[in-house]
């Protein structure tokens, strides 16, 4: 009976479209061709048929790279031995539909609905090379309510593939980053709930992002290679993928945020229907938390009446970089000194107030004292430079090179230098201007530990380099200059009260070719 009803509605959508097939994921033949299923399982005595679709319709794949944006991914890759990880839960409404091209409001639901969890871990090595791995688990899904289709589906849990990225950086500047990776899926998941592709699959991938504008940009395109599928009208092979997304970091009730969104899709190269066109917009929020945590929400529409596109979809997801000490051994904190004199080749005249020159520190070139400096918002611990006379600087020794330390203040989540550091960085550029045999410094940027690894160390390399450029534009030959962002990776203090944050928050100078400490100091 049901056979015999199913090729009347048939017959009666026939007759409706007399003029055009129906097509989506079905021709009217192929309704025919499941009718036939259905009746040989009612004479079997309910024997289930076995269907084997051979494809994956989970259009969501989140990136398990620390700096990808949802299911984009990024060119960016972090420091030797970073680890990111991550899980991310989704929901897609209808990701699979029959749908009558003469009327697209005809549809019945194949797939009604499904829910997957993402597990993500991904490691760095050497600064240019990055490996992710992720795995989808089924949680739950619903097959649609005409029981003949339905029949179709595996309801229930399970896996899908697992998926490979092994990604390697070509070329990286401060504004623009280049490389390639090649996701591969194994053939671990379940066919019959839509879930693997049968076979392992290859992606070679070309990604590109761009820090140049406020707008963090990541692009990538490909070619997914797999191998050929069908199921009922539909055809899926060799693909044409390609992606887009970007990112706006921003404040909110003092908290951290930005918001994402991508545009992402693939084309099949052997058939031009829509049905082998899907294309999913999604934007999200990204709240980051403290201890090295982030929470990401959101949710968006398909485009296209694509397999795997669903009527919208909605995910959350929670990821963790761990922290430096145990990504890596720390490196040695720097040996604060106060008020140890350094190699000097004439010492500096006696101040006139005996008061004054019981706090006046040490110098080891002859330069006229500087004038008082206004604190900055949040001043440094009362340690003076050995150099001259500088209110608001400390010293210290880093691996054995003297370093001057200045809490240098920027705009929020920006690198912009506020006036109230200005007079901090004169102290530094007349330093340096009395001082030639200081041949090369090293500008590092550092912050505190609040936020992603990587959002820090690309944060602290631009404000890095805008202290280089205003040292520069004072006068300071380039040559002489160095610049590198180092994030949150090497705190002096630990990173647990506001005010050992704020100390944490620094600009140091690293005399790399220059004067040494004695060894009292080291």
């Amino acid at each position: 009976m049901l056979a015999l009803a199913l090729v009347g509605l048939w017959r009666a959508c026939r007759r409706r479209t007399a003029q055009r097939r129906a097509v989506a994921l079905v021709l009217v033949r192929n309704a025919v061709l499941a009718a036939s299923f259905a009746a040989s399982a009612v004479a079997q005595a309910q024997t289930a048929v076995p269907v084997q679709p051979q494809f994956n319709t989970d259009r969501f794949s989140p990136g398990a790279g620390s700096a990808d944006i949802l299911s984009v991914g990024s060119a960016s890759v972090p420091e030797h031995l970073d680890v990111h990880l991550s899980i991310f839960s989704s929901y897609a409404r209808d990701p699979l539909r029959l749908i009558a091209v003469a009327d697209s409001t005809q549809q019945v639901r194949l797939l009604h609905s499904q829910t997957l969890t993402h597990l993500g871990a991904s490691v760095a090595l050497f600064g240019r090379f990055e490996v992710g791995l992720t795995l989808p688990v089924l949680i739950a899904q619903s097959a649609s309510s005409n029981d003949l289709l339905g029949a179709l589906i595996a309801p229930g849990q399970g896996m899908g593939d697992v998926r490979l990225v092994p990604k390697a950086q070509l070329w990286r500047s401060e504004i623009l980053a280049v490389a390639v990776a090649a996701p591969l899926t194994l053939p671990t998941g379940r066919g019959d709930a839509f879930l693997s592709y049968g076979s392992v699959t290859l992606t070679p991938e070309l990604r590109v992002e761009s820090n140049a504008l406020p707008v963090r940009v990541a692009a990538s395109t490909g070619i997914a290679l797999r191998r050929g599928r069908e199921f009922v009208n539909l055809s899926v092979g060799n693909a044409l993928t390609y992606g887009l997304a970007g990112e706006i970091p921003f404040s909110w009730l003092g908290q951290r945020l930005a918001a994402l969104a991508t545009l992402a899709g693939e084309v099949e190269l052997q058939q031009s229907g829509g049905v082998e066109r899907p294309m999913e917009l999604l934007a999200a929020v990204r709240w980051l938390l403290p201890g090295n945590l982030t929470f990401t929400f959101g949710g968006g529409p398909g485009l296209t009446n694509g397999y795997g596109t669903p009527r919208y979809r909605m995910f959350a997801g929670i990821s963790f970089d761990p922290s430096p000490a145990i990504r890596r051994s720390m490196p040695k904190p720097p040996v604060m000194v106060q008020d140890v004199p350094m190699p000097a080749p004439e010492p500096l005249p006696a101040p006139a107030d005996p008061a004054a020159s019981a706090d006046a520190p040490v110098a080891v070139a002859e330069a006229p004292p500087a004038p008082p400096a206004p604190s900055p918002a949040t001043p440094a611990p009362a340690v003076q430079l050995a150099l001259a006379p500088t209110p608001g600087l400390q010293r210290a020794v880093r691996d054995g090179h003297l370093a001057l330390l200045v809490q240098v203040q920027f705009a929020h989540d920006a690198a912009n230098i506020l006036p109230v550091s200005l007079p901090l960085l004169d102290q530094v550029i007349e330093v340096l201007r009395s001082m030639p045999e200081i041949r090369k410094v090293r500008i590092e940027g550092h912050t505190d530990g609040r936020g992603k690894p990587t959002y820090n160390r690309r944060l602290s390399q631009r404000r890095a380099e805008s202290v280089l450029r205003h040292l520069m534009a004072a006068g300071i030959d380039a040559s002489r200059l160095r610049a590198k962002g180092f994030g949150a990776d090497r705190p002096i203090v630990p990173n647990d009260t506001q005010a050992n944050r704020a100390k944490n928050r620094r600009v140091e100078f690293v005399v790399l070719d220059g004067p040494q400490p004695d060894v009292a100091q080291q």
